[in-house]
C-alpha cells in the first residue's frame, strides 16, 4: 500500500478508535461520556469517509485529485469540529471536564489532515 494512504487509513482508525475513549467527565463524578455523543458522530462520518477512500482504487500509486480532496475535505471538517469542541461555551461543556479522548481525537484528526497534505501526489 502506498505511504499516503496507509497514513490517512491509520490516521483514521486512531480517530475512530478515539471515539470508545472518555470525552468528558459528567459533574460531581457522576461518570464519563465517551465520543459516541454530541459532535463524535461528525468525527466518526469523516474518518469514516477517509478511511474507505484510502482503500479504494490502486493501493500501490497516490490517490486520484478527486479522492484526495474528499479526503483532505474531511479532515478539515473533523479538524474544525474538534476546535468547535474545544471552545468552552459551544459544547456546554466546561474545559476542567474535558478528558484525554477527546485531546486524542484532536490530535487524531489533525494527524489525518496532516498526512492528507504532506503527502499529495505532485500533480495536485
Amino acid at each position: 500500500m502506498h505511504p499516503q494512504r496507509l497514513t490517512i487509513l491509520i490516521a483514521s482508525l486512531v480517530g475512530i478508535g478515539t471515539l470508545f475513549l472518555p470525552w468528558s467527565q459528567l459533574p460531581f463524578g457522576a461518570g464519563e461520556v465517551n465520543g459516541l455523543h454530541g459532535y463524535g458522530w461528525i468525527v466518526l462520518a469523516t474518518c469514516t469517509v477517509s478511511a474507505l477512500i484510502s482503500l479504494f482504487g490502486q493501493k500501490s500509486g497516490f490517490m486520484p485529485r478527486p479522492w484526495w480532496l474528499i479526503c483532505m475535505a474531511s479532515g478539515i471538517f473533523a479538524t474544525i469540529t474538534m476546535v468547535v469542541f474545544f471552545v468552552p461555551d459551544s459544547s456546554g461543556i466546561p474545559t476542567s471536564y474535558i478528558r484525554y479522548g477527546a485531546y486524542a481525537c484532536g490530535l487524531a484528526c489533525l494527524a489525518l489532515l496532516a498526512a492528507t497534505v504532506a503527502f499529495k501526489s505532485p500533480r495536485n
